[in-house]
């Protein structure tokens, strides 16, 4: 069985290109806002999609904000959705939630510092796990923390046994993107890039550990006519598939192994 294929979003990109010069970041936050809308707006669309026809009411907790294609997606879709996101630093995009007309929180989910009362009927972490550096059961730990009960959780990241990555290890030796751009991104847009992609089994074996359980694991991939090989193996194999997104539960035991922090 393929897997399921998103297309690239030309009218978000120009939607959201419209309307970056009110979020205030600087030239090179910019610059760098337009090359990610240019990538992933379709990702950020089929998201926005994805959760607007399940989940149409509630409280939405998302993890990681900028540039904030994702909440502008979403909005779009459900106006009336309550969403809150978190991001490092949001002074990088001062205008995001005039311009948005969400609510974003300055934290780091990787903290041990870091503290939020609220629980959230869902919570999105799109794009995120790959980036984690420090404590990733702790981190998930957390995010568990802040999920009510009966809420979901909605994971995506990339496939770390995607058809690129595989030609990646057999061609150009590596086993994934090139860490000196990744943890360049550190100093030059102020958050980390790539540390590690995960297989699915492997994503699945952390949520476990983290008291949550897996409801539906979809793969997913970009077709833009680009790739006719990689497209043959997709649509015949969804594991060699670019993305992952898992949709997840919490688990009624308190005693499992990482679950508390």
């Amino acid at each position: 069985m393929g897997a399921e294929i998103y297309y690239p979003a030309h009218e978000v990109v120009e939607r959201y290109i419209e309307l970056l010069p009110r979020f205030r970041a600087d030239h090179n936050l910019a610059h760098w806002a337009e090359q990610y809308v240019s990538g992933h707006a379709g990702r950020c669309l089929w998201d926005a999609q994805f959760l607007a026809e399940r989940y149409k009411t509630g409280r939405i907790l998302n993890i990681g904000g900028a540039p904030y294609v994702f909440e502008m997606a979403l909005k779009t879709l459900n106006p009336d959705l309550q969403l809150v996101t978190v991001d490092l630093e949001p002074d990088r995009f001062p205008g995001v939630e005039e311009a948005l007309g969400i609510e974003i929180i300055r934290g780091d989910i990787e903290s041990k510092d870091w503290h939020l009362d609220e629980k959230f009927d869902c919570i999105v972490f799109a794009e995120i796990l790959e980036h984690l550096r420090l404590d990733l059961l702790g981190t998930l730990a957390r995010v568990r923390n802040h999920l009510a009960s009966g809420g979901i959780l909605y994971l995506t990241t990339p496939n770390g046994l995607s058809f690129w990555n595989i030609m990646k290890h057999l061609i150009r030796g590596r086993t994934g993107p090139s860490p000196t751009a990744e943890w360049g991104k550190l100093r030059n847009l102020g958050h980390m890039g790539h540390v590690r992609e995960y297989s699915a089994i492997e994503v699945t074996e952390l949520l476990t550990s983290s008291g949550f359980a897996v409801d539906e694991t979809i793969f997913r991939s970009l077709k833009e006519g680009k790739w006719p090989l990689r497209d043959i193996f997709v649509s015949t194999r969804a594991e060699f598939a670019g993305e992952i997104v898992i949709v997840a539960h919490l688990i009624s035991q308190s005693d499992l192994p990482f679950a508390k922090i």
